[in-house]
């Protein structure tokens, strides 16, 4: 589909502050940057949007905390947006079953995670509304990861395109020219936390740092003191702490699961990828405790990595342009 003829933007978005919300805000950003008139339509289970044969109306109020959290993005947001053959709007995964309400514009969804959809939305587990979902040529499907892609192309998806997004630039300003100097491990504890804790719990020797609560500044400052960041999770896409905590300094162990099992999404030598059996045998202990011993070479090893993550803000917005060729970034 040619959208060189769109003249607006609607990108609508979860009143939450986390990784999604966050991908979204870079890329109305990016559209703005490029001259796109874009708007934000900030939707919850409080907050409702009606699409009208002309408009879209959103009575959500201006959503100040999102407005306030992602300020650096400078996010705009619209209570009413005329809507025609020249609109485009974008929905995240997760708000995938609104497709059905737009047919003059364009639209397209963005796989900003392939499994959290799934439990997200009840109609994706139906076979009639994957059918419709995937069957239909006029839609565009985003992938934020390789991960997703290749579920895009086994459900048979007409039109998919690569937009990925980008490490915040609090990460990224001052990238780490060094492993830490601490002898610190790390891991979230929302996302395969109960694992972790197993972990550092059968081997005392090793002194894990949970991570939750923090904001994004505090976590910056945590990784630049990390000499090691383990994640236990399963990974629904390219998943963000991973690479805010390398680009910082730390060395990263991944959960082979989803995503972090695709070396397109996470460039890293497989030494740093463990299995359920790495874990139980105690393989991923000897690991990590030879990475705290003496980090040099595993830094060395895991560059690729971080330098994909220093490309990223650029990658990105080519790949914006290339969707909306009006833009000029």
């Amino acid at each position: 589909m040619d959208l060189a003829d769109i003249e607006r933007v609607a990108v609508f978005c979860p009143v939450s502050a986390s990784g999604g919300p966050e991908a979204l805000h870079q890329l109305s950003h990016a559209l703005r940057r490029g001259g796109v008139d874009c708007s934000m339509i900030y939707t919850d289970a409080r907050h409702h949007t009606h699409v009208a044969s002309e408009h879209i109306e959103n009575d959500a109020p201006r959503a100040p905390e999102m407005l306030q959290f992602y300020a650096q993005y400078a996010p705009t947001h619209a209570a009413r947006l005329p809507w025609d053959a020249r609109s485009l709007v974008i929905l995240p995964e997760g708000m995938a079953h609104l497709h059905r309400l737009f047919g003059v514009g364009k639209v397209a969804i963005w796989w900003l995670s392939v499994d959290n959809a799934y439990a997200i939305i009840p109609e994706l587990r139906d076979r009639a509304f994957e059918r419709e979902l995937f069957g239909r040529v006029d839609l565009i499907h985003l992938h934020q990861s390789a991960y997703a892609r290749d579920f895009l192309k086994r459900m048979g998806a007409a039109d998919v395109r690569e937009l990925r997004d980008y490490t915040s630039p609090i990460f990224t300003r001052s990238p780490a020219a060094a492993p830490s100097a601490k002898r610190i491990c790390a891991y979230n504890v929302a996302k395969g936390g109960d694992a972790g804790d197993r972990f550092f719990s059968q081997h005392p020797q090793l002194s894990g740092l949970r991570l939750q609560g923090f904001s994004k500044a505090q976590l910056q400052e945590v990784f630049s003191q990390t000499r090691v960041y383990i994640d236990f999770g399963h990974f629904p896409g390219q998943d963000r702490m991973p690479r805010e905590a390398a680009i910082c300094g730390a060395v990263v162990f991944l959960h082979r699961k989803g995503a972090a099992a695709v070396q397109e999404d996470f460039p890293l030598p497989d030494a740093f990828k463990f299995s359920e059996e790495d874990l139980q045998s105690g393989e991923l202990a000897r690991r990590v405790e030879a990475v705290l011993a003496e980090p040099t070479l595993a830094w060395m090893q895991q560059e690729d990595f971080r330098a994909m993550i220093r490309g990223e803000q650029d990658a990105f917005q080519r790949q914006v342009s290339a969707l909306v060729p009006t833009t000029a970034l």
